[in-house]
């Protein structure tokens, strides 16, 4: 069967190609030379540093990468690893704070209340990535994800 042109499908890649191509070069940016100039900051051309993990998004995007590295050492319930989510949060929060020297009483509660939102959207953000990902891949080779696949249980036959 010979397929024929799209412009849903053509719309699809070119979408996947402005949202890819800009993070692809983004190490490269992040780690473009200097010149042979002597830089005074020891940690420049690092992933993170304590300024960025006290910003939303260097929360978020930890705690995502922590929970998912740690989800195997969890319980495989769903509630224990929003709950681990919600304390690598908080844990990040409260150290990046506590070694930028803003660490008040009033600061460490409103940690424990931005935790909740940064755990709600690292838990989201990697669902949400690996479902764009796997329909893309779906609608490229014909193939349909299996409901596994997306991490749901897999249907009851019977």
């Amino acid at each position: 069967m010979k397929k024929t042109f799209s412009f849903k499908r053509l719309f699809v890649l070119m979408l996947i190609l402005t949202l890819v191509l800009p993070i692809l070069f983004i190490p490269v940016v992040a780690f473009a030379d200097t010149g042979g100039a002597a830089t005074a900051d020891p940690l420049e051309g690092t992933l993170f540093t304590w300024e960025f993990l006290a910003t939303w998004v260097g929360c978020v995007a930890a705690t995502m990468v922590v929970t998912q590295a740690l989800k195997t050492l969890w319980i495989k319930t769903k509630m224990a690893i929003q709950f681990l989510s919600y304390l690598v949060a908080l844990l990040i929060m409260v150290l990046s704070n506590f070694f930028l020297g803003t660490l008040t009483l009033s600061v460490f509660i409103l940690a424990a209340l931005n935790a909740v939102g940064v755990s709600f959207a690292a838990n989201g953000g990697f669902k949400n990535i690996k479902d764009f990902v796997m329909g893309v891949i779906a609608k490229f080779t014909g193939n349909a994800p299996t409901p596994t696949d997306s991490g749901g249980t897999p249907p009851v036959s019977g």
